[in-house]
């Protein structure tokens, strides 16, 4: 519910091309709620472009809820996912995400791991990433105050020396419900830091936003 903050990690870094693409796909989810594996075939390009070419991205994921009925460990769940593309003729785009995420009435927390192989220029070499993203949420609940917190950190090419970013992001909320429309109002703190062979300037803003969901 804090996408009016920020879009999730690897689509923020313009890994994941949009929040949804155009493909097939086949989902199966386990009996008694232990989880689902996701498999599809997708244009890669996400739904706001069109496709470059023929080519493909094979792209599947597993989730795990290993005690659904456990009580306060119901809310826990462990991901995998991995895309499997390319920009040509040895030119890989490929990423994989361990994510694990718990959500309870008064608490939600997330931490994932990224890392990936993509050369989507023809003359330059690969370049490998690596990151990873944690993001936590104290709440009273659905609705009333709730204080949030997201550290995100990537490097867009181990092979360069000091260009990795990093993104901290602090704030409070407070979220009503005036049917039919759920209300958040969010004030939060965003910094953004780039080591010097980024050559970029630091970043700092302060955002009041507010999130309207019918």
């Amino acid at each position: 519910r804090y996408r009016v903050q920020g879009m999730m990690f690897a689509e923020r870094e313009n890994i994941i091309p949009g929040s949804a693409d155009f493909g097939v796909g086949y989902l199966s989810r386990f009996a008694s709620n232990y989880g689902e594996i996701n498999v599809g075939v997708y244009n890669r390009e996400g739904f706001a472009r069109g496709e470059p070419d023929k080519r493909k991205s094979v792209q599947a994921r597993l989730t795990v809820r290993p005690m659904p009925n456990g009580g306060v460990v119901s809310g826990l769940r462990f991901s995998g996912f991995y895309d499997a593309g390319s920009y040509g003729e040895d030119r890989p785009r490929r990423h994989g995400i361990a994510m694990i995420s718990y959500e309870y009435p008064h608490f939600v927390a997330t931490a994932q791991w990224l890392s990936g192989t993509a050369r989507p220029a023809p003359l330059t070499a690969n370049a490998d990433f690596q990151g990873y993203s944690v993001f936590a949420e104290v709440r009273e609940g659905m609705q009333g105050w709730a204080g949030l917190v997201r550290f995100d950190k990537l490097d867009p090419n181990r092979r360069v020396a000091a260009n990795s970013h990093r993104r901290a992001i602090a704030g409070v909320a407070y979220w009503l419900t005036w049917t039919p429309v759920r209300i958040g109002l969010v004030l939060n703190d965003e910094d953004v830091r780039y080591e010097p062979g980024a050559f970029r300037a630091n970043e700092n803003r302060l955002l009041f936003q507010t999130h309207l969901q019918f």
